[in-house]
């Protein structure tokens, strides 16, 4: 990508410096092959349309016309990584105008996709969750302002990076609920190990004992990504996985205070349930990747809708991307204090 940055920076050259005369244009055609057999097709695509002399190199190659499906939708990512006003829908294969009244903690809110509407939001949306419905573009604007660093879209890059607290929480199962409930969330973007900028959310549940006893039967559907949950069907111990254990022993009274981590074997998920007082503490900490194409496995491990291959995403198939249990919560960093009463929440530690 950096290549192909190089490029077109030839390509903006005042008209009065031809891009002919630039020494990266004045390689043999034999090297500018061997640099495009390493390129991807959607790369290859976008490096041929940085200039003429370019496009007449590489035209030996298929343009954005012929790729596959999946090498078109890396073309439009690489497009509207230079294009500040547009994001790619990964509903209609396309790039829109941006809407900054858009963001994802508004529940109801405007959208540019002409093709858009509720239940379209719902094959978009990255988490069942419906208090904080995330969308691929969402993400990848907020990483897009962060590296852009142009301060007529700060205001909306706080807006995309925006705390979010529900008092009133339910789970998939709300009527299963017996406790009161709180939900916050607070995303954040993170130098990753490879020196990309990442999208990390940190969200907490927090349930209230009250004067009852803390019961797995009364906290409803618990899902935290596409692999890990369980469900209030009459039968919660047909769930034999990270979450519904980690559940089960912090209820226990001998193991009162102490918190249980684990992560999703499947995507880029840790998380911990606690128990202190009579209330009950779930924390998840989610890698939602770097800048990319909707069907980059970063995202596509962490979505609900088939892929292009048409396969489901859920606990027994599907997209699997492995991580180091407990490394993005390290990467996450301190999280922010969580409020006991209802207020504007802030994250001091940004």
């Amino acid at each position: 990508m950096k290549l192909i940055a190089f490029a077109k920076s030839l390509w903006e050259r005042p008209s009065e410096k031809p891009n002919a005369d630039v020494p990266f244009l004045q390689l043999p055609a034999k090297v500018i092959h061997l640099i495009a057999k390493s390129l991807t097709p959607a790369d290859i695509a976008l490096l041929s349309q940085t200039c003429r002399s370019m496009r007449e190199s590489l035209n030996k190659y298929p343009n954005a016309a012929a790729l596959s499906r999946a090498d078109y939708f890396a073309y439009l990512a690489g497009m509207a990584r230079g294009l500040p006003n547009q994001w790619l829908c990964d509903y209609c294969m396309a790039l829109h105008p941006i809407d900054k009244r858009d963001k994802p903690t508004t529940k109801w809110r405007p959208c540019s996709c002409p093709n858009y509407s509720v239940l379209a939001s719902h094959r978009r949306c990255r988490l069942q969750n419906p208090n904080i419905p995330f969308e691929h573009h969402h993400i990848q604007l907020a990483l897009k302002y962060t590296r852009l660093g142009q301060r007529k879209y700060d205001s909306y890059l706080r807006a995309l990076l925006e705390p979010y607290q529900e008092w009133h929480f339910y789970t998939m199962g709300r009527r299963a609920i017996d406790h009161e409930a709180h939900y916050f969330a607070f995303p954040r973007i993170v130098t990753g190990g490879d020196g990309n900028p990442r999208y990390l959310l940190f969200s907490t549940c927090r349930y209230l004992g009250g004067g009852r006893d803390m019961l797995i039967q009364n906290l409803g559907c618990q899902d935290i990504c596409p692999h890990l949950h369980f469900r209030d069907d009459g039968d919660y111990y047909q769930y034999n996985n990270n979450l519904f254990r980690a559940f089960q022993y912090a209820l226990e009274p001998k193991y009162h205070g102490h918190e249980w981590e684990a992560a999703c074997p499947r995507c880029a998920t840790d998380f911990s349930v606690t128990r202190r007082g009579r209330n009950l503490y779930l924390k998840v900490w989610q890698d939602f990747g770097p800048e990319g194409s909707p069907i980059d496995l970063a995202w596509r491990s962490q979505t609900f809708r088939p892929g292009l291959d048409g396969i489901e995403n859920g606990p027994t198939e599907g997209p699997t991307l492995y991580h180091e249990p407990g490394s993005i919560k390290k990467l996450y960093g301190p999280v922010p204090e969580i409020p006991t009463t209802q207020k504007a929440v802030i994250d001091t530690t940004t």
